[in-house]
Protein backbone atom coordinates (compact mmCIF):
# COMPACT_ATOMS: atom_id res chain seq x y z
CA UNK A 1 0.00 0.00 0.00
CA UNK A 2 3.05 2.32 0.99
CA UNK A 3 5.01 1.58 -2.57
CA UNK A 4 1.69 2.29 -4.62
CA UNK A 5 0.89 5.92 -2.31
CA UNK A 6 4.43 6.72 -2.91
CA UNK A 7 4.34 5.93 -6.68
CA UNK A 8 1.42 7.74 -7.12
CA UNK A 9 3.15 10.66 -5.33
CA UNK A 10 6.05 10.36 -7.87
CA UNK A 11 3.72 10.63 -10.81
CA UNK A 12 1.79 13.80 -9.15
CA UNK A 13 5.37 15.20 -9.15
CA UNK A 14 6.47 14.32 -12.79
CA UNK A 15 2.88 15.28 -14.26
CA UNK A 16 3.11 18.49 -12.29
CA UNK A 17 6.27 19.49 -13.15
CA UNK A 18 6.81 17.37 -16.79
CA UNK A 19 10.56 17.29 -16.83
CA UNK A 20 13.76 16.45 -14.88
CA UNK A 21 15.19 19.72 -16.03
CA UNK A 22 12.12 21.99 -14.43
CA UNK A 23 12.12 20.24 -11.49
CA UNK A 24 15.76 20.71 -10.37
CA UNK A 25 15.18 24.40 -11.47
CA UNK A 26 12.26 24.37 -9.35
CA UNK A 27 14.59 23.27 -6.58
CA UNK A 28 17.30 25.84 -7.29
CA UNK A 29 15.04 28.40 -7.07
CA UNK A 30 13.44 27.45 -3.50
CA UNK A 31 16.84 27.05 -2.10
CA UNK A 32 17.95 30.42 -3.60
CA UNK A 33 15.22 31.72 -1.79
CA UNK A 34 15.50 30.30 1.65
CA UNK A 35 18.96 31.31 1.23
CA UNK A 36 17.80 34.99 0.70
CA UNK A 37 15.89 34.66 3.90
CA UNK A 38 19.14 33.34 5.58
CA UNK A 39 21.27 36.47 4.40
CA UNK A 40 18.69 38.75 5.21
CA UNK A 41 18.60 37.35 8.72
CA UNK A 42 15.13 36.42 8.41
CA UNK A 43 16.20 32.56 8.83
CA UNK A 44 18.97 30.66 10.69
CA UNK A 45 21.11 28.52 8.66
CA UNK A 46 19.22 25.91 9.86
CA UNK A 47 15.77 27.51 9.63
CA UNK A 48 16.44 27.93 6.46
CA UNK A 49 17.44 24.25 5.65
CA UNK A 50 13.95 23.79 7.68
CA UNK A 51 12.11 25.40 5.27
CA UNK A 52 13.72 24.08 2.21
CA UNK A 53 12.59 20.64 2.66
CA UNK A 54 9.27 21.93 3.59
CA UNK A 55 8.85 23.48 0.91
CA UNK A 56 9.89 20.52 -1.53
CA UNK A 57 7.17 18.69 -0.15
CA UNK A 58 4.61 21.21 0.08
CA UNK A 59 4.96 22.28 -3.79
CA UNK A 60 4.77 18.43 -4.59
CA UNK A 61 1.06 18.69 -5.13
CA UNK A 62 1.36 22.29 -7.13
CA UNK A 63 2.95 25.86 -6.78
CA UNK A 64 -0.33 26.76 -4.94
CA UNK A 65 0.76 24.89 -1.98
CA UNK A 66 3.13 28.00 -1.30
CA UNK A 67 0.98 30.76 -1.31
CA UNK A 68 0.05 30.55 1.94
CA UNK A 69 3.59 29.69 4.01
CA UNK A 70 5.35 32.25 1.61
CA UNK A 71 2.85 34.92 3.08
CA UNK A 72 3.94 33.76 6.66
CA UNK A 73 7.52 34.10 5.92
CA UNK A 74 7.24 37.49 3.46
CA UNK A 75 4.89 39.21 6.03
CA UNK A 76 6.26 37.82 9.02
CA UNK A 77 9.69 38.76 7.86
CA UNK A 78 8.87 42.40 6.66
CA UNK A 79 6.92 42.84 9.82
CA UNK A 80 9.66 41.51 12.63
CA UNK A 81 12.10 43.88 10.58
CA UNK A 82 9.87 46.73 11.69
CA UNK A 83 10.50 46.14 15.14
CA UNK A 84 13.80 47.00 16.69
CA UNK A 85 13.70 44.94 19.41
CA UNK A 86 11.96 41.81 18.41
CA UNK A 87 13.50 38.72 20.08
CA UNK A 88 13.55 36.96 16.82
CA UNK A 89 15.79 39.27 14.81
CA UNK A 90 18.50 36.79 14.02
CA UNK A 91 15.45 34.99 12.49
CA UNK A 92 14.23 32.23 12.80
CA UNK A 93 15.41 28.84 13.61
CA UNK A 94 14.54 25.12 12.58
CA UNK A 95 12.74 24.35 16.09
CA UNK A 96 10.55 27.41 15.14
CA UNK A 97 10.13 26.64 10.92
CA UNK A 98 8.55 23.27 12.57
CA UNK A 99 6.17 24.95 14.95
CA UNK A 100 4.59 27.02 12.94
CA UNK A 101 4.84 24.85 9.60
CA UNK A 102 4.62 21.22 11.05
CA UNK A 103 1.31 20.11 11.42
CA UNK A 104 0.21 22.20 8.63
CA UNK A 105 3.30 19.78 6.21
CA UNK A 106 1.70 16.83 8.11
CA UNK A 107 -1.88 17.63 7.33
CA UNK A 108 -0.66 18.16 3.34
CA UNK A 109 1.06 14.94 3.32
CA UNK A 110 -2.31 13.02 5.06
CA UNK A 111 -3.91 14.48 2.20
CA UNK A 112 -1.55 13.75 -0.58
CA UNK A 113 -1.87 9.54 0.79
CA UNK A 114 -5.81 10.27 1.33
CA UNK A 115 -7.12 12.38 -1.29
CA UNK A 116 -9.21 13.59 1.91
CA UNK A 117 -9.89 17.11 1.15
CA UNK A 118 -10.43 17.45 5.22
CA UNK A 119 -6.89 17.09 5.23
CA UNK A 120 -6.61 20.02 2.85
CA UNK A 121 -8.26 21.96 4.57
CA UNK A 122 -6.65 21.16 7.74
CA UNK A 123 -3.30 22.50 6.10
CA UNK A 124 -4.82 26.05 4.94
CA UNK A 125 -5.98 26.50 8.72
CA UNK A 126 -2.73 25.39 10.50
CA UNK A 127 -0.96 28.13 8.14
CA UNK A 128 -3.87 30.33 8.89
CA UNK A 129 -3.27 30.04 13.19
CA UNK A 130 0.53 30.77 12.40
CA UNK A 131 -0.22 34.03 9.87
CA UNK A 132 -2.75 35.78 12.50
CA UNK A 133 -0.41 34.84 15.25
CA UNK A 134 2.40 36.23 13.42
CA UNK A 135 0.64 39.67 12.30
CA UNK A 136 -1.34 39.74 15.80
CA UNK A 137 1.94 39.42 17.65
CA UNK A 138 4.42 41.71 15.51
CA UNK A 139 1.72 44.30 14.83
CA UNK A 140 0.72 44.58 18.22
CA UNK A 141 4.79 45.51 19.17
CA UNK A 142 5.27 47.94 16.62
CA UNK A 143 2.42 50.25 17.43
CA UNK A 144 2.90 49.52 21.09
CA UNK A 145 -0.73 49.82 22.83
CA UNK A 146 -1.60 48.56 25.74
CA UNK A 147 -1.42 45.33 26.69
CA UNK A 148 -3.28 42.94 28.95
CA UNK A 149 -3.04 39.21 29.92
CA UNK A 150 -5.70 37.67 27.71
CA UNK A 151 -6.75 35.44 30.87
CA UNK A 152 -6.75 37.57 33.97
CA UNK A 153 -6.79 41.37 32.08
CA UNK A 154 -4.14 42.58 33.95
CA UNK A 155 -1.64 45.03 32.41
CA UNK A 156 1.50 43.75 30.89
CA UNK A 157 4.26 44.47 29.00
CA UNK A 158 4.25 44.53 25.35
CA UNK A 159 5.59 41.82 23.44
CA UNK A 160 5.22 39.20 26.14
CA UNK A 161 3.18 35.77 25.45
CA UNK A 162 -0.41 35.83 26.47
CA UNK A 163 -0.62 39.25 26.27
CA UNK A 164 -3.03 40.80 23.71
CA UNK A 165 -3.90 44.21 22.84
CA UNK A 166 -6.79 46.07 20.07
CA UNK A 167 -3.87 46.83 17.74
CA UNK A 168 -2.70 43.52 17.71
CA UNK A 169 -6.26 41.55 17.87
CA UNK A 170 -6.78 43.73 14.59
CA UNK A 171 -3.79 42.69 13.35
CA UNK A 172 -4.80 39.10 13.69
CA UNK A 173 -7.96 39.67 12.11
CA UNK A 174 -6.26 40.95 8.67
CA UNK A 175 -3.71 38.26 9.06
CA UNK A 176 -6.69 35.76 9.10
CA UNK A 177 -9.09 37.81 6.80
CA UNK A 178 -5.92 37.79 4.15
CA UNK A 179 -6.00 33.65 4.63
CA UNK A 180 -9.98 33.90 3.78
CA UNK A 181 -9.62 36.07 0.52
CA UNK A 182 -6.21 33.98 -0.81
CA UNK A 183 -7.86 30.76 0.05
CA UNK A 184 -11.09 31.50 -2.24
CA UNK A 185 -9.57 33.45 -5.08
CA UNK A 186 -6.55 31.22 -5.71
CA UNK A 187 -6.77 28.12 -4.08
CA UNK A 188 -10.17 26.83 -5.46
CA UNK A 189 -11.89 26.69 -2.20
CA UNK A 190 -15.52 26.92 -1.74
CA UNK A 191 -16.11 30.93 -0.10
CA UNK A 192 -17.96 28.65 3.13
CA UNK A 193 -14.85 26.86 3.45
CA UNK A 194 -12.56 30.27 3.22
CA UNK A 195 -14.48 31.69 6.06
CA UNK A 196 -13.94 28.64 8.03
CA UNK A 197 -9.86 28.44 7.79
CA UNK A 198 -9.92 32.32 8.07
CA UNK A 199 -12.22 32.20 11.52
CA UNK A 200 -10.25 29.05 12.36
CA UNK A 201 -7.31 31.01 12.28
CA UNK A 202 -8.40 33.87 13.97
CA UNK A 203 -9.15 31.13 17.14
CA UNK A 204 -6.31 29.55 16.88
CA UNK A 205 -4.28 33.01 17.45
CA UNK A 206 -6.89 33.78 20.50
CA UNK A 207 -5.67 29.91 21.91
CA UNK A 208 -2.03 30.63 21.76
CA UNK A 209 -2.30 33.73 23.63
CA UNK A 210 -4.61 31.88 26.38
CA UNK A 211 -1.71 29.13 26.41
CA UNK A 212 1.20 31.52 26.67
CA UNK A 213 -0.22 33.27 29.46
CA UNK A 214 -1.53 29.79 31.52
CA UNK A 215 1.45 28.04 30.20
CA UNK A 216 4.47 29.37 29.01
CA UNK A 217 7.25 29.69 31.42
CA UNK A 218 7.80 33.51 32.21
CA UNK A 219 11.42 34.32 34.10
CA UNK A 220 12.20 37.81 35.76
CA UNK A 221 15.06 39.41 34.28
CA UNK A 222 18.27 41.34 36.06
CA UNK A 223 16.29 43.96 36.20
CA UNK A 224 13.14 42.55 37.90
CA UNK A 225 10.78 43.05 34.45
CA UNK A 226 9.01 39.72 33.75
CA UNK A 227 10.22 38.47 30.18
CA UNK A 228 9.89 34.79 28.09
CA UNK A 229 13.36 34.59 27.56
CA UNK A 230 14.72 31.60 30.05
CA UNK A 231 16.85 32.42 33.08
CA UNK A 232 17.24 31.39 36.58
CA UNK A 233 14.32 32.93 38.15
CA UNK A 234 10.82 31.04 36.68
CA UNK A 235 7.91 32.98 38.31
CA UNK A 236 5.31 31.64 36.25
CA UNK A 237 4.38 28.52 33.92
CA UNK A 238 6.22 25.51 32.93
CA UNK A 239 10.21 25.82 32.36
CA UNK A 240 9.32 23.43 29.32
CA UNK A 241 6.85 25.57 27.72
CA UNK A 242 8.66 27.59 25.36
CA UNK A 243 7.07 29.91 23.09
CA UNK A 244 7.69 26.96 20.06
CA UNK A 245 5.72 24.74 22.53
CA UNK A 246 2.91 27.12 22.85
CA UNK A 247 2.67 27.58 18.76
CA UNK A 248 3.14 23.93 18.11
CA UNK A 249 0.36 23.18 20.77
CA UNK A 250 -2.33 26.18 19.33
CA UNK A 251 -1.97 24.68 15.93
CA UNK A 252 -2.51 21.20 16.80
CA UNK A 253 -5.35 21.53 19.38
CA UNK A 254 -7.10 23.84 16.90
CA UNK A 255 -6.43 21.39 13.83
CA UNK A 256 -7.42 18.76 15.56
CA UNK A 257 -10.55 20.00 16.76
CA UNK A 258 -11.14 20.84 13.54
CA UNK A 259 -10.86 17.15 11.99
CA UNK A 260 -12.53 15.49 14.84
CA UNK A 261 -15.60 18.02 14.77
CA UNK A 262 -15.87 18.53 10.73
CA UNK A 263 -15.49 14.35 10.52
CA UNK A 264 -18.61 14.07 12.59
Amino acid sequence: MLEGNLSSLYAVIFLQFGSMQLTISLCLILWALCFMSYLIKSLTITGAIAAYFTALILVFGGLTNLILPLILLIGGTFLTKLNKHASDKMGRNAKQVFANGGIGLLCLILYYFSGNALYYLAFLTSFAISISDTFSSEIGQYFKGKTFDIYSLNPMPSGLSGGISWIGTLGGLIGAMVCTLISFLFLNIQLSDAFLVGALGYAGMLLDSVLGSRLQAKYLDENNVLTDINSEQLVKGYKWCTNDVVNLMANAITVVVFILVRSL
